[in-house]
């Protein structure tokens, strides 16, 4: 796999599952992902329903499979 992509410097996850309820530095790079792709959010590393929500508006915006959770696909597309 290439490991190429975006960063905001909190998290190189690309295959790790996260979830809605998850809390810490991959959470801090999700809401700076998804922040750069123009979903406005705050950056406090806790996965709740404004995360969720986000990330599910993200993956309706990519067409990939809508399920609020961050798993490879949507880190894929959050890094592009």
């Amino acid at each position: 796999m290439d490991y190429d992509g975006l960063t905001a410097g909190y998290s190189w996850a690309w295959n790790v599952l996260v979830v809605q309820g998850a809390t810490g530095d991959r959470v801090r790079e999700i809401q700076c992902l998804l922040n750069y792709h123009g979903k406005v959010l705050p950056v406090d590393g806790d996965f709740g329903p404004q995360t969720f929500n986000k990330v599910w508006e993200f993956q309706a915006a990519r067409g990939i499979t809508r399920d609020g959770k961050v798993g490879p696909s949507t880190w894929r597309q959050l890094r592009k």
